[in-house]
């Protein structure tokens, strides 16, 4: 089978310096849009196999202490990041397709695109998981999952997940802040985690899915 571990960008993926682990990894190592690698390889490793990500217009700041959102440059982020491929995730649009696509062009990346019709097909599996639950919020599907869903298409795959820990609702992490959602994902347009969590969960039951390391917190 071919292997595919996910590395999410959520803090949970710093409780653990387990980076020489998943650079050893036997498999593709997939990691996600404004992924911060430098400064946090102890704890998540170093190499991208893959980046899976919707946009490439990343100019803002990178003074932050997080893995994930660490806004910088196109060219900063593609040097330090350096996937040997890119994966087109979300039906960004042509416009950003395209700028995506001259990115990989100018750094000599191979660029791929995951098929448009998978985030409608995720969301119509996040909308009846939503039927079943009292809880309000969007059934766009992230990154994670569309990707989640393209390797596990595969039935050869096993997809692997690490850095998802934005299903827990205890600590501030990724759409949670501070006891609320996080404006983005209070609508109905935009994620909403325990619907994600619910499709991890189930996945992991019922398909080629599985945590990439068993401790406490993860």
């Amino acid at each position: 089978m071919q292997k595919i571990l996910l590395i999410g960008s959520a803090p949970n993926a710093l409780y653990y310096k387990i980076g020489t682990i998943i650079d050893s990894f036997d498999g593709l190592i997939v990691r996600f849009n404004a992924v911060k690698v430098r400064g946090f390889e102890d704890f998540i490793g170093s190499r991208t196999d893959v980046l899976a990500l919707w946009n490439i217009n990343i100019e803002v700041s990178e003074n932050n202490n997080k893995i994930g959102n660490s806004w910088i440059s196109e060219e900063k982020f593609l040097k330090q990041t350096s996937p040997k491929e890119i994966l087109i995730c979300g039906n960004p649009g042509e416009k950003t397709k395209q700028n995506i696509v001259s990115a990989g062009e100018r750094f000599k990346i191979p660029v791929l695109e995951i098929p448009r019709n998978y985030m409608n097909e995720t969301s119509k599996q996040l909308k009846e998981i939503k039927k079943n639950s009292k809880e309000l919020g969007g059934t766009k599907p992230s990154n994670g999952l569309i990707a989640a869903y393209h390797y596990l298409k595969d039935k050869n795959n096993l997809v692997f997940y690490h850095g998802f820990s934005h299903f827990n609702r205890a600590e501030d992490l990724h759409y949670y802040h501070k006891g609320q959602w996080h404006e983005e994902s209070h609508d109905f347009k935009s994620h909403t985690p325990s619907f994600e969590e619910i499709w991890f969960k189930k996945r992991c039951e019922d398909s080629n899915l599985e945590k990439f390391i068993q401790l406490p917190g993860l």
